[in-house]
């Protein structure tokens, strides 16, 4: 098992450990089972209530009947953020007004290799000076050395970016036309962070975000959160689609009406998790690879106006920098000349289907499944994700 990595956010600082002048993730024990947030609960939970020994292990037997009050009073789910893989963030400053431990003397006297830093590199530096007499020389001689894990430098710097009111979630998929997307919403002005969705049936859903660590993640202005880089939305897509299924008179081989109503559910299900996380976290604006020359009626204006106006019912504004775009050789030797790559590496949908030509009646069909049924329901879908995701 991989070592859990933790940090600890308190009043705008980050709790990390610091062993032998050298400044760490926190290293979280495995207490019970092999599940990283098990072990990350029973860690908050024994540090704020001060019974952790100098090795982060219990002074209390957690077999005891008074561990799940204390578990009750101490974590909460909601505030854990998954960084990467195996890194997390436990952000006490916005469960400060929930708990009724007092946080504030709860670190007056931590364990001896667990200390808050600032974030800013040279206030590191000046924080962890370790000044000491070495014992040969006879004036004294006076040494500071630190030693900072750089990925926990970076980390702590990107959460310490502001959110802005040129932040925009983009629903990536990894392909090139939401891999553009990004590229120009970041020469608009936008900082661009990532966001996708596996509808439960996609393959190498972990594409899009490899995608990201190897074109995005060392260029400023982008940014791909862990918990966001494999959106289950399965649920809502399901439920859509089988509405249409359990209602439409049409025979199973209409294909043309029943291939995009199952797309049309699908991107309706990503756009609202995209909305009632953008909600969540505070975006002004959401952003897709929709493009007109793919023949989706999903990307045409005429149902591309219908999600504008269900996000602007929430103050949430939608972009769609590639949707004119008129052909593959465009947009390749626009990535190129970009300095990114111009091969697609994207999770695919087991259920996709090319789009197929649709008859005026097939539109309005279309469109009147959207009318009235699905939006109806979408906000009380949007309240019941935001509930269950965040």
């Amino acid at each position: 098992m991989q070592r859990i990595q933790l940090i600890i956010k308190f009043k705008n600082q980050f709790l990390c450990e610091n062993i032998h002048n050298e400044i760490d993730f926190i290293h979280v024990p495995n207490y019970f089972e092999q599940e990283p947030f098990s072990n990350i609960s029973i860690f908050i939970t024994l540090l704020l209530h001060r019974l952790l020994d100098k090795d982060y292990y219990s002074k209390l037997d957690l077999k005891d009947m008074e561990w799940n009050h204390l578990f009750e009073t101490a974590f909460f789910p909601e505030s854990l953020f998954q960084i990467e893989e195996n890194t997390f963030l436990y952000d006490m400053d916005q469960l400060r007004e929930q708990t009724i431990l007092p946080l504030e003397s709860t670190f007056d006297k931590l364990l001896e290799n667990l200390i808050f830093i600032s974030g800013e590199e040279n206030q590191i530096l000046k924080s962890m000076k370790d000044n000491y007499e070495n014992e040969e020389t006879p004036y004294g001689f006076h040494h500071s050395v630190t030693f900072i894990n750089p990925d926990v430098l970076t980390l702590i710097q990107k959460l310490k970016v502001p959110r802005t009111d040129k932040d925009v979630l983009l629903m990536y998929s990894g392909g090139k036309d939401s891999t553009l997307s990004a590229i120009r919403l970041k020469k608009m002005g936008y900082h661009v962070h990532f966001i996708h969705f596996d509808n439960g049936y996609m393959r190498d859903t972990n594409k899009p975000f490899l995608t990201y660590q190897k074109s995005f993640s060392n260029l400023e202005g982008y940014y791909f959160p862990y918990q966001f880089s494999s959106i289950n939305v399965k649920d809502e897509f399901d439920a859509l689609f089988k509405h249409w299924k359990q209602t439409s008179k049409k025979e199973p081989e209409h294909g043309s009406i029943d291939s995009e109503i199952q797309c049309l559910s699908c991107r309706s299900a990503m756009y609202l998790t995209t909305i009632a996380i953008a909600q969540h976290y505070g975006y002004k604006y959401i952003a897709e690879g929709a493009r007109m020359s793919q023949k989706f009626l999903i990307e045409q204006p005429v149902m591309l106006e219908q999600f504008k106006v269900l996000a602007s019912q929430y103050g949430i504004e939608l972009l769609l920098p590639v949707l004119t775009l008129e052909n593959d050789e465009i947009e390749i030797n626009e990535l190129l000349k970009a300095g990114f790559s111009a091969k697609s590496w994207e999770s695919k949908c087991l259920l996709g289907k090319a789009a197929q030509e649709k008859t005026s009646k097939d539109i309005d069909e279309i469109l009147s499944y959207y009318n009235t049924y699905i939006k109806p329901v979408s906000k009380q879908k949007i309240y019941e994700i935001k509930f269950h995701k965040n």
